[in-house]
């Protein structure tokens, strides 16, 4: 499809049947509904994200300094083990 193709599309708009209009404006509007749903799921994955990525385990330690003591039990105090991915400052 060329542009004079797309053209001569918007030009005979109104020849389209009502049903591909119909047809047109029900996918926008999943397309827009989609678009909503995975927004609001970004956000909400984003705050649990942050919230437990603090949280300390039965042992009372952040996964960091799980990894951190791991490291250092096999002699690889080189590596550095930190937390990524997240806003925290801590």
């Amino acid at each position: 499809m060329n542009y004079d193709d797309i053209s001569l599309l918007f030009k005979n708009w109104d020849k389209n049947t009502e049903a591909l209009k119909v047809a047109i404006i029900i996918v926008v509007a999943l397309i827009a509904v989609c678009d909503v749903i995975e927004i609001v799921v970004s956000i909400y994955l984003a705050i649990r994200y942050v919230k437990f990525n603090k949280k300390k385990n039965g042992c009372g330690k952040t996964s960091e300094a799980i990894a951190r003591k791991i490291l250092d039990d096999n002699d690889l105090q080189k590596i550095k083990a930190k937390c990524s991915g997240s806003s925290s400052n801590d």
